[in-house]
């Protein structure tokens, strides 16, 4: 077998699956929100990464974020997304804005037939994931992000087929404005405050867990599909 090649000294490979492969949420065209990050690439390539299955059971935000995009292990399955060059530092601020994540080690095959050696986010902590598959759906705002970004990048045709017929949560009018406030608040409120990332985690994280809170408590009482 081809050994995978690395990156240029200094850069990185990241393998994006998720919300990333979009132009809104990163590189040059980020919305403001994301600018923080500075994350631009200097080569993006769609890419492959076998062994694994795109997911939606890391808890997010209950009232409007249910769950964000995962990656499990699975020999028949695979993921496409974009290969994205950014330099190291980058990668670590990519990696410090993404907080229910951790990096993982992986190889990706490009659709030129190059074979990479990446980095590529993964669910941190069990404690985050979403037991209940019929719970474990994503708002339509971040499958929405993601269907674009496949399309953007004209990823496999059948893999965007896959994703399109994906359950999504459309979320009533008070959650997607409570989701709105959250999400702002993470990204630009704390950052406008000049709280440091480490804070900004513990912040996000105690947020979406008394979300959950709220929800596991009232599935204990009703739920009906688990």
């Amino acid at each position: 077998m081809t050994q995978a090649e690395l990156p240029p000294k200094g850069f990185v490979y990241y393998f994006a699956f998720g919300a990333n492969i979009n132009p809104k949420v990163h590189g040059k065209e980020a919305s403001d929100r994301y600018q923080g990050r500075r994350t631009n690439f200097v080569q993006a390539k769609p890419a492959r990464l076998p062994g694994y299955r795109i997911v939606f059971n890391l808890r997010g935000f209950a009232f409007g974020e249910p769950c964000f995009g995962n990656i499990e292990q699975c020999d028949d399955e695979e993921v496409h997304g974009v290969c994205y060059c950014i330099a190291q530092d980058a990668l670590e601020r990519l990696h410090e804005s993404e907080f229910p994540y951790k990096l993982i080690d992986v190889q990706v095959e490009t659709y030129e037939g190059q074979r990479l050696q990446a980095k590529t986010l993964q669910a941190s902590s069990v404690r985050d994931i979403e037991a209940c598959p019929k719970c474990s759906v994503p708002s339509r705002r971040y499958w929405n992000l993601i269907v674009e970004g496949c399309r953007y990048w004209k990823l496999k045709p059948e893999y965007v087929d896959k994703l399109e017929r994906v359950r999504y949560l459309a979320p009533t009018w008070s959650h997607n404005t409570l989701s709105k406030v959250f999400l702002w608040f993470i990204q630009v409120g704390l950052a406008k405050l000049r709280v440091p990332m480490a804070y900004r985690k513990y912040i996000y994280f105690f947020i979406c867990r008394v979300s959950w809170w709220l929800v596991d408590w009232k599935h204990l009482l009703s739920h009906h599909h688990s």
